[in-house]
């Protein structure tokens, strides 16, 4: 029974109750901290102990009921360890003999002095704190084998020398090393030499060293040999015991087998590897060759099927050597668990196919793995055991299938973008030879006209000879952009923007310079850039318009105080061939935009603070 930290509660049993009553007077004056409830019975104090908490029982020996050393015995009966003091004045050998044998605490006779009772609470003071002492050190120890039980690995203390001779041991030194804590407390086997892998010692002893010298926890990691001659992977982490005087006495710490976690570590590894190499590969069938090596080699999958989509089936593209050729065929999209996975782009773990209604093994499989890769197809491994895959294999495979459709979804955009290219170079010829050439003819028939005779019309058909002329020039910037890699430089942003103004027939407009310092960009793509949005500052704001170009926090803007856009045309703005004019040629702010993207710049047009027209380029780079 337990008490408060400070109260000292006690039990006096005693037939007289003047003398119970002037016991406790004295008690409560020796130490404030006792409290006495007395009782004139044994069988009122079974009560009271039954109803309250009690820290310590004082009995008188000659009781009319229960003699002192049966009431003692009922108490150890029913209340264990309970302090317990004889407190009789029939004192001889044989009664504290007896009173011993029955496990009482302590024993006193009563004398005749008000002494005796600064002896008694002496007594009991002792009884109570040996008793708490007791009880508290069998609760730790308690919480601390139950803390060592539930901790899955050993805990140890040990000399520190290289072959770490083990003093104490407990916690799963059997199901780890395969020797029991006898074994290594004993002697017999030790740890540094008989279960520590022979190439990891060295390593080991020197970091635990290092630490040391350091003054600080240690913790390591290296492998150990079982009894049975089985390799794992431990992790250890402890701390140097020292004494008053600060010398070393011993190590204590706690090891734990992570060798599941150290292959998962090295799974990971791998996988993060064939991620590097993946992407080397050229081809679709190359990409799903090294998936299908990696699921064998990596992830211990023996039998492996890739399926990509193609006009409404899935074909076998790659295959494991541990498959027969003719034992798959090309699926449907539409049937079995690969239709399923495909359709729903959701993997599938199951322990036995035959019990899946949609499934259609091609074979004497069980349990099966089937990840989608990405919208492109399917990834399955196959076993002929129920329950041969877990939820950790599917993880892992979903892990390396995600690298498989990285790599084929760029080979599909390098191929779009080879198409592309393709038919941007024929439509750029067509623009540069088909286009060019009846104009060059055009406006040399136009010279000879005008020389021989000049008239209003001759001028409308120069004029639109110029706008053919700029609309082919734009349409070439507008088909190469992207084909030529940027070169980026550090560029003087307001020289930049001089030099491109100056390229531009600018009439009255008026340009206005707030931005400063430098970027990193493609110096002549950004001139390119700078001109198209002056253009067309100037086309809609008319000739003597006011161009700012000012700085902002992440990049810089051009800004007009002409009409503005109005907004039936700014969700079309940048789209190539529109134009919000008769004389413009629809592509200068579709240039600007592949500039912008070229750089990784993000390219929005809004409202002036005049209520002009405000392009703000963001995300440009500068020198640290």
């Amino acid at each position: 029974m337990n008490a408060t930290a400070e109260a000292i509660r006690v039990l006096h049993v005693d037939d007289d109750p003047d003398f119970s009553e002037l016991a406790a007077t004295y008690l409560e004056r020796e130490d404030q901290r006792i409290e006495v409830l007395t009782a004139a019975s044994t069988r009122a104090a079974l009560d009271a102990l039954d109803e309250r908490d009690v820290d310590c029982v004082v009995s008188d020996y000659d009781m009319p009921d229960l003699k002192g050393i049966e009431f003692l015995e009922v108490v150890r009966e029913r209340h264990g360890d309970l302090p317990f003091v004889l407190f009789t004045g029939k004192g001889s050998e044989e009664i504290a003999s007896e009173a011993i044998s029955a496990g009482v605490t302590d024993y006193l006779q009563k004398g005749t002095g008000t002494e005796q009772y600064a002896l008694l609470a002496n007594r009991i003071r002792n009884a109570v704190e040996s008793d708490r002492t007791r009880r508290a050190f069998e609760d730790r120890n308690r919480r601390l084998e139950t803390l060592i039980s539930n901790l899955p690995g050993i805990v140890y203390r040990c000399r520190n020398a290289p072959e770490w001779p083990m003093e104490y041991v407990a916690g799963d030194c059997e199901a780890i090393t395969g020797y029991t804590a006898t074994d290594l407390e004993g002697g017999v086997v030790l740890w540094g030499t008989d279960v520590m892998h022979p190439a990891d010692q060295q390593g080991a002893w020197d970091a635990v060293q290092d630490a040391l010298d350091r003054g600080e926890p240690f913790e390591t990691r290296y492998r150990i040999v079982t009894k049975d001659g089985a390799t794992k992977r431990v992790w250890e982490r402890g701390r140097g015991v020292y004494s008053a005087d600060g010398e070393l006495e011993a190590l204590e710490g706690f090891i734990t087998d992570f060798t599941e976690y150290a292959e998962r570590e090295d799974v990971l590894k791998a996988l993060h590897g064939i991620a590097t190499e993946i992407t080397t590969d050229e081809t679709r069938d190359a990409v799903c060759r090294r998936t299908i090596e990696a699921a064998e080699s990596v992830l211990d999958f023996d039998r492996c099927v890739i399926n990509l989509e193609e006009d409404g089936t899935l074909p076998i593209v790659a295959i494991s050597d541990g498959i027969p050729p003719d034992g798959v065929t090309t699926m449907s999209a539409d049937e079995g668990i690969v239709g399923r996975t495909y359709r729903n782009s959701e993997s599938v773990l199951t322990d036995d196919v035959r019990e899946l209604e949609e499934a259609n093994p091609q074979g004497p499989y069980r349990a099966a793995i089937s990840v989608p890769i990405g919208n492109l197809g399917v990834f399955q491994a196959v076993s002929e055991h129920v329950g041969a895959f877990d939820e950790g294999d599917l993880e892992l495979a979903e892990l390396l299938v995600a690298h498989t459709a990285q790599a084929l979804e760029r080979l599909e955009g390098e191929r779009e973008l080879r198409q592309q290219n393709e038919r941007l170079a024929g439509f750029a010829s067509v623009v540069s030879h088909d286009l060019r050439n009846p104009l060059n003819v055009a406006q040399g028939r136009l010279r000879m006209a005008r020389e021989e005779r000049d008239s209003d019309h001759l001028a409308v058909v120069a004029r639109a000879h110029d706008r053919m002329q700029r609309l082919i020039e734009d349409l070439l910037v507008l088909a190469r952009e992207g084909e030529t890699a940027i070169d980026v430089e550090t560029v003087d942003l307001p020289a930049a923007i001089d030099e491109s103004w100056g390229h531009v027939e600018t009439k009255d407009a008026r340009l206005e310079v707030e931005a400063n310092g430098v970027v990193l960009a493609d110096r002549g793509r950004l001139q390119q850039l700078l001109e198209n949005l002056f253009r067309n500052a100037i086309e809609h704001g008319g000739p003597d318009v006011t161009v700012t170009v000012a700085d902002l926090g992440t990049g810089f803007s051009v800004e007009d105080d002409g009409p503005g856009i109005p907004s039936e045309h700014r969700d079309r703005l940048f789209e190539a061939g529109y134009s919000g004019t008769d004389h413009g040629t629809g592509f200068g702010l579709a240039i600007v935009e592949r500039i912008a993207d070229a750089h990784g710049w993000g390219v929005t047009a809004t409202e002036g603070r005049d209520g002009g027209a405000r392009f703000e380029l963001t995300g440009v780079k500068r020198p640290d």
